[in-house]
């Protein structure tokens, strides 16, 4: 899959925090939404495909690929963070470490 990979942890929310109710998904891969403040839910929100997974951890080191955007405001680096959605609720956050360049 084409697209800018970002490596870093995520923190998931706990049931009580607003995050999943069903807590963490048990899939090693899958696509999430999620924006970067200043930005919100509601002005860009962007899709990834979420990466190196292990079912039942809050913490962990993953991989974050971008699939589309509209258009950000600022770039996404080392320090930033992704907040990831589910709907309309936040369910994590994505603490950027590294950027790699995008696939050919």
């Amino acid at each position: 899959m084409n697209g800018v990979t970002f490596e870093g942890e995520v923190v998931r929310l706990t049931p009580e925090q607003g995050g999943r109710l069903s807590g963490p998904p048990t899939a090693s891969e899958y696509p999430v939404t999620g924006f970067v403040p200043p930005s919100t839910i509601d002005n860009d929100l962007a899709s990834f495909w979420r990466a190196g997974f292990k079912a039942g951890d809050w913490l962990r080191r993953n991989r974050l690929v971008a699939v589309r955007r509209k258009c950000w405001p600022q770039e996404i680096g080392p320090g930033s963070v992704v907040v990831i959605t589910e709907g309309a609720r936040t369910v994590a956050y994505f603490h950027v470490d590294e950027v790699q360049a995008a696939d050919s």
